[in-house]
């Protein structure tokens, strides 16, 4: 009886340790698999998110000549991934209200 306790608790105890990994790789893979932002989504209307902002025209009033989402603070290179816009991908010379500048 009482080996059948220690390994219950050693094997729940390894558990427990291994649980953030797996969560961490879940996360990641979910980072991983983006939807690319349509102009159209109701996030993007309100945010007045543009895919390429250099070919728009006429400009939003707030734009300011140089910033797109690749300089953005928000905008997450590895995956085109915007903290706006959660489970999206947004193209780098895209732009929107929410733009604010990466520092250097």
């Amino acid at each position: 009886m009482r080996q059948s306790r220690r390994r219950f608790i050693k094997t729940a105890l390894a558990s427990l340790a291994a649980m953030p990994a797996i969560f961490s790789s879940r996360i990641q893979a979910a980072e991983e698999q983006l939807i690319p932002l349509q102009e159209s989504d109701t996030m993007a209307v309100q945010f007045q998110y543009k895919d390429d902002i250099e070919a728009t025209d006429p400009k939003p009033s707030n734009f300011k000549p140089g910033s797109d989402c690749a300089n953005c603070l928000l905008f997450k290179p590895g995956n085109n991934g915007c903290g706006i816009f959660p489970g999206k991908s947004v193209k780098p010379k895209g732009w929107c209200l929410a733009w604010a500048p990466r520092p250097n």
